[in-house]
């Protein structure tokens, strides 16, 4: 047996090897090391004084240690079918040239939990067998056998009662040779990164005191006041970042954060200081409704900020208090829409564009075909205007109870508001200065510390008896162009930015669907489009993983053209009001370059070819009108195979999917109207409906994924990976005759 099993015998739970917790699992059980990361010292002194400790680094499967007395630990666990684990531990003390080992089998759920370790496969062994019960939150009961060869049999039997929030009352015995003994009982409390256990021997009038130091923390039985700091500084991904040491958040593990703080009895408030609020209007809409629902959940929202453009009074507007410095002001000129267009610069180039599109309204390609905006574009960019500014101001209104004519009265006149104004016309509750804001949080909280939302997504909440494999809700995250091969990141102007990879999304929806423990999936999309053929790849993928699991698409600030396609596979769809949706179209095309060439750079050509259309594609020469007949003839197919996936998808007759495509955009609110969306919400709530679809409760473990490779040092310095990566996005567009692509629209302010 490895020296120090009973450890943590004041511990609830320590010593059962079916109730055994991540954080003493190493000693106890190794098939319990799972669900946890972060460092843990523990540490026992008895009566005689004696010490022992160990210090324990954990990451999720695999643990490491090293004790008082010089003993190296290593430790991990294997997830095996229906949910059954295996570990080892290996312990070498420094007195010994051999290595201890423990093997351990586990399988546990929400309420019960069995165990079983042996020291060794031969007659030798030391062999312990558990079974712990967790029927309700408050009790916890564990029975365990233990078999030596030269020893007789024995049984521990050990119960838990919470008292409160933190505290537990237990007791253990033991039984053997037809006797109790070795009875004791013992007060576990928990204080947040703390734990103190006090265990009292019955015969021996023993006492032993155990201390355990962790990275994450435990439910705290001392009252503690917290308020969540949400600082917004530039844009917040999508995806999660990959750093070379860590893990950058999400903006969904924003939502989560404020989520979960809501339901935290220790976090008395949200404070949200605005620096540079980098985020889109949609994802603005979804922070702005978390908040809302925090507030109704009782939590106090304060905004501070020294200057609000229009973007910012919007979220400012679902918050209870908008503090506003002294020199600062309110901007609120209205909206403004603008493309660039680069016919005058190919002009001057020696350039021109030859391009087909369907139909009228897909004005992807006008920018390299006009100098300004076609009426048709015009009149989709100005009603998607609208349909901004309306969810905005009536929004902004409503939050901050100012009637409609005295809003528009200043959008109109004053434009700029100083501080003293803004509050005088309702647009801010107070005026302050940076330095003051913490005092008037303490009168608002209290004696609450800060606590940073990125360093609150991080942290984990441990439980004091024991963790199980929750069943898992995925969020996998599909942002940016999309191409046919790997997902990455490009610098290149025009096609840079993240990519998404049908190659890469076809593998992890492979994955998902046959995990068992993912019950359904959210996919967050946030894409103008891109490959047809790639949107049809990953559009396959996800109707076969939809025959398994549930699937429930969530939309960001644009899901258009070949971003609109992957999400009509028949998925129920979430989508902002804000959100730039449909552009149902396609186009193709290619730029001449030869007077560019020639008469730019010297360069000339010549040709050999084996057929007339062999340089089709060739930026040597324009289409003939045969090859210009048959590029449409087959952007027309595509079309036809674009408006009958959405009909399929969404239950709509062709005809009525052709009227509203045509490469035509909609706001989020207006394609909830026409059928192309089923609701209005944020990446939250439908992480909620796949939940309920895929029938388990509100105790789940919520994962997001990424097809997005880390970067390393070297590809982080070369700006997003090597040359072949960053072209990726040309490459795949180049080669292909057709694209589902809508190009993002400026918004300003």
């Amino acid at each position: 047996m490895i020296p120090g099993l009973w450890l943590l015998i004041a511990f609830i739970g320590g010593q059962s090897v079916a109730g055994v917790s991540p954080e003493n699992a190493l000693r106890i059980n190794p098939a319990g090391l799972f669900g946890v990361t972060g460092w843990v010292f523990s540490g026992s002194v008895d009566t005689t004084r004696a010490w022992d400790g160990t210090a324990v680094y954990l990451m999720d499967h695999f643990a490491t240690g090293y004790t008082r007395d010089r003993a190296w630990l290593f430790g991990g666990s294997l997830r095996l079918r229906n949910g059954i684990r295996i570990g080892m531990s290996l312990e070498r003390p420094a007195a010994q040239n051999t290595w201890n080992a423990l093997y351990g089998l586990l399988y546990r759920t929400q309420k019960w939990s069995v165990g079983l370790t042996t020291t060794r496969f031969d007659s030798d062994a030391t062999v312990r067998l558990g079974l712990a019960l967790h029927p309700i939150s408050l009790l916890f009961l564990a029975v365990d056998g233990v078999w030596r060869r030269t020893v007789d049999p024995e049984a521990w039997v050990s119960a838990g009662v919470q008292l409160s929030r933190g505290v537990w009352l237990h007791g253990s015995a033991r039984w053997q040779s037809s006797t109790w003994d070795q009875v004791s009982v013992g007060l576990d409390l928990s204080l947040g990164h703390l734990r103190f256990g006090l265990g009292r021997a019955l015969e021996s009038r023993e006492t032993i005191v155990d201390l355990a130091i962790v990275q994450n923390r435990y439910p705290s039985a001392l009252p503690t006041r917290r308020y969540l700091k949400i600082q917004l500084r530039g844009p917040l991904s999508e995806d999660r970042t990959n750093k070379l040491f860590s893990v950058e958040p999400a903006f969904t593990d924003l939502l989560l954060a404020i989520q979960r703080a809501s339901q935290e009895p220790a976090i008395r408030g949200i404070y949200v200081q605005v620096v540079q609020n980098g985020l889109s209007y949609s994802q603005t809409e979804e922070l702005r409704a978390t908040l809302q629902k925090a507030r109704a959940a009782g939590k106090t929202v304060v905004l501070y900020a020294e200057g609000l453009g229009l973007k910012d009074l919007y979220l400012a507007s679902g918050a209870d208090r908008v503090i506003l410095a002294p020199t600062g002001y309110v901007f609120i000129p209205g909206l403004v829409i603008r493309r660039l267009y680069f016919t005058g610069l190919l002009e001057k180039l020696g350039m021109f564009a030859e391009f087909e599109r369907i139909a009228e309204y897909k004005s992807a390609v006008e920018p390299f075909l006009r100098k300004s905006m076609s009426p048709e574009d015009r009149e989709q960019l100005g009603a998607f205007l609208q349909d901004l500014l309306k969810e905005v101001t009536q929004k902004i209104r409503k939050g901050r109870r100012i009637d409609s004519t005295t809003l528009e009265s200043l959008m109109d006149t004053l434009v700029y508001i100083e501080a003293e104004d803004a509050q005088k016309w309702g647009l801010i509750d107070t005026v302050l200065a940076p330095h003051h804001v913490p005092d008037l949080l303490r009168s608002q909280w209290g004696k609450a510390r800060p606590w940073s939302w990125v360093r609150y997504v991080r942290s984990q909440r441990l439980e004091p008896v024991w963790t199980y494999e929750k069943p898992q809700i995925v969020v996998l995250t599909l942002e940016g162009g999309i191409v046919t091969g790997e997902s990455g990141n490009s610098p290149l102007p025009l096609v840079g930015g993240k990519f998404i990879g049908s190659s890469s999304v076809v593998r992890a929806l492979e994955r998902l669907k046959r995990d068992p423990r993912v019950k359904g999936v959210v996919l967050r999309i946030n894409s103008p489009g891109g490959s047809a053929l790639a949107s049809e790849l990953m559009w396959r993928a996800i109707r076969d993983l939809m025959e398994k699991k549930p699937v429930v698409v969530s939309m960001g600030s644009v899901a258009a053209s070949g971003g609109y396609y992957i999400s009509a596979t028949g998925a129920k769809i979430v989508a902002d009001r804000t959100t730039i949706t449909g552009s149902i179209g396609i186009l193709a095309g290619k730029l001449v370059m030869k007077d560019f060439y020639e008469q730019k750079l010297g360069i000339t050509s010549d040709t050999i070819k084996s057929h007339p259309h062999a340089d089709i594609f060739s930026e040597w020469r324009p289409f003939t009108q045969e090859e210009r007949q048959g590029l449409y003839r087959l952007l027309r197919r595509g079309y036809e195979t674009f408006i009958h996936r959405v009909s399929e998808g969404r239950g709509l007759p062709v005809d009525s999917v052709d009227a509203i495509g045509r490469g035509h955009i909609w706001s989020g609110a207006r394609a909830l109207g026409l059928g192309l969306v089923d609701r209005i919400g944020t990446v939250l709530d439908a992480i909620n409906w796949v939940r309920e679809m895929a029938h388990v409760g509100p105790d789940v473990e919520i994962r997001l994924v990424t097809t997005q490779k880390p970067s390393t040092p070297l590809s982080s310095l070369l700006m997003g990976g090597s040359l072949q990566t960053w072209a990726q996005p040309w490459q795949s567009w180049a080669q292909e005759p057709g694209l589902y692509w809508f190009p993002p629209v400026e918004i300003r302010p």
